[in-house]
């Protein structure tokens, strides 16, 4: 039998990314595979090794939740990976960084891109990596970086040769446990040093994030930065610094609305609140997959 992997010393901010773990196990458990938008079958395999993974329950309700965010979880990861691979497909030669990735299994669905010269960055706080190399194994051209990035040390250990090629950032989940402040510096960083750079990130609206805050608290962590228009964050630059490219309303996708697997009343609540507030960014707005460029790669 395979021993657990303990988790307890991971808390705070890092410890969310157990959160999202046991929704992603619960998807590829109880969908069929041929259902699948996203193969989540790491995230089965990997929580079947943590010490803490819960006991699955059978209640009705609870099973419905948990559906309810699987597929909203399944559905923002494809969101993210739609654009990831419209850009990747735009650049010439790219490098992919991704933030925040916790025990994120989305290394392993570009592994035949990696493996075919795509350079490919996992990012994370020291203690997060430490965990994920219980579950991933770095290789050419895949690498894990424990690293704080407001500390910008993350930097450092890109390969040299890398930094000549354009960026592609991706940070899923990441923007709402981080201050304006803080998202602000990491926009101007990423600018600095990597211009041009592409930048996919997900914000959440104040509603959805206080509805969202009981979750998170037993993390010991709050959810802080909302957004419910882009330019606002378009506007902490100055001449045309930071440009908005595209966004996804993960709410309005039709592989969410339209899942088989996402339970009638979660539909029906969705749509009703949809076309009686249209008006309300609060709720049309509260879950956006968005794609800006910082800055102006030299020719």
């Amino acid at each position: 039998m395979t021993d657990k992997v303990q988790v307890d010393h991971i808390r705070g901010a890092p410890a969310t990314a157990l959160m999202v773990l046991e929704p992603k196990a619960f998807h590829a458990e109880k969908v069929p595979r041929e259902d699948w938008l996203l193969d989540f079958s790491k995230a089965r395999d990997i929580c079947e090794r943590l010490s803490d993974a819960e006991a699955r329950t059978e209640a009705s309700s609870a099973l419905m939740r948990m559906m309810t965010s699987s597929v909203f979880l399944v559905v923002r990861a494809k969101s993210f990976e739609d654009l990831l691979d419209k850009y990747l497909a735009e650049l010439d030669d790219p490098v992919v960084v991704h933030f925040g990735c916790g025990l994120s299994d989305r290394c392993e669905r570009y592994k035949s891109r990696i493996d075919a010269g795509l350079p490919f960055y996992d990012v994370d706080f020291p203690d997060m990596i430490a965990l994920r190399h219980e579950f991933y194994e770095e290789r050419t051209n895949y690498a894990m970086i424990g690293s704080d990035l407001s500390q910008h040390a993350w930097i450092e250990q890109l390969e040299p040769d890398h930094r000549a090629r354009p960026f592609i950032f991706v940070a899923e989940g990441l923007t709402p446990y981080l201050s304006e402040a803080q998202l602000q510096d990491l926009f101007s960083t990423l600018k600095a040093q990597f211009p041009g750079c592409i930048f996919i990130f997900d914000t959440y609206s104040k509603l959805k994030i206080k509805s969202s805050q009981k979750v998170v608290a037993k993390y010991g962590v709050e959810m802080q930065f909302t957004n419910e228009d882009p330019a606002e964050i378009q506007a902490w630059g100055r001449d045309g610094e930071y440009v908005f490219l595209e966004e996804d309303n993960l709410l309005l996708r039709d592989d969410f609305l339209n899942n088989k697997y996402l339970p009638r009343i979660s539909k029906f609540l969705m749509r009703m609140f949809a076309r009686r507030f249209s008006w309300h960014k609060g709720i049309t707005r509260s879950a956006v997959v968005l794609v800006f460029r910082l800055g102006t790669r030299a020719p």
